[in-house]
């Protein structure tokens, strides 16, 4: 039924980008421009009205917004109040501030297009699970051990791995460090088996 009563959304948008998965929306747009700001806040708007139109309420304490700097050499970014000049209403009195990072689907973006905070994030959740399975499994067999590996912990590391890719080898070293602890954690010979 939501998704027969969502299926119109897109109408209300008219310059930006709408991407809809289940209830979680986007609005994007980019911006080169005081106009393009001008036309985010109308479709924003828009979506607003939509949704009081279908008495649906959107919780605008939850709205997010995150401007990616894909042109580091662009100072205008870097100017004092240029903030206040590309704010977003979301009503009179919730504005909309930048985000450096935001959680969507389950990763971590960040506004400089690094995913150093990702991936510390799933390698700090890959050692509890690299030791809860050494505390839990006192098996080490190898064919166990590495169905404990693949469906538990690199399942964590290799979440949405399509979307996002280690460039800095501090990420890399990072991500294999997590392999190393596995390897010497649950592939040595258990206190109970000596």
């Amino acid at each position: 039924l939501f998704l027969i009563f969502i299926n119109d959304i897109p109408n209300c948008v008219l310059d930006s980008i709408l991407r809809c998965f289940a209830d979680d929306t986007r609005v994007s747009r980019s911006i080169g421009c005081e106009e393009d700001v001008a036309i985010l806040q109308s479709d924003l708007l828009n979506v607003i009205q939509w949704s009081d139109s279908n008495n649906m309420s959107l919780h605008k304490d939850k709205f997010e917004y995150i401007s990616y700097q894909h042109n580091r050499k662009n100072t205008l970014t870097e100017l004092p109040f240029i903030c206040e000049q590309f704010q977003y209403h979301v009503s009179d009195s919730t504005v909309l501030r930048p985000s450096t990072q935001l959680r969507d689907l389950g990763v971590t973006m960040a506004a400089n297009l690094f995913w150093t905070p990702y991936i510390l994030d799933i390698t700090s959740k890959a050692r509890q699970k690299v030791a809860w399975v050494s505390s839990v499994f006192h098996s080490r067999s190898p064919d166990i051990t590495l169905t404990e590996y693949k469906s538990m912990v690199r399942s964590l590391l290799e979440y949405c791995c399509p979307l996002w890719f280690p460039t800095k080898i501090t990420d890399i070293q990072e991500i294999e460090n997590v392999q190393k602890v596995f390897v010497r954690r649950c592939l040595t010979p258990s206190r109970a088996m000596k």
